[in-house]
């Protein structure tokens, strides 16, 4: 089992590099940088929404949210289905 990990600057305003730890256990860990405490979700609670500038929203729930842009909202989302059909595999195997 691996931990996929993405890295990007959000979007504007906050315009924060961040790091996306993505497990096949179903969940979403973000470090933003200068903050000491990680963003935790699991992938049932995230939600991607375009917004009209072509960046993404990431929503946790009413916990936090992130905007990214389109690339890396991408690059996201492909990880958390990697990582579901990863653990998926592995439910297989037992």
């Amino acid at each position: 089992m691996y931990v996929h990990v993405h890295a990007c600057r959000l979007a504007m305003p906050q315009a924060t590099q961040s790091h996306f730890y993505i497990n096949p256990l179903g969940e979403l860990d973000v470090e933003l940088a200068g903050r000491h405490c990680r963003l935790h979700g699991r992938f049932g609670e995230l939600e991607f929404q375009p917004e009209p500038t072509g960046d993404w929203l990431l929503r946790c729930g009413q916990d936090w949210q992130l905007k990214l842009k389109s690339r890396d909202a991408r690059s996201v989302q492909c990880l958390i289905e990697q990582a579901r059909e990863e653990m998926e595999a592995l439910m297989r195997d037992l």
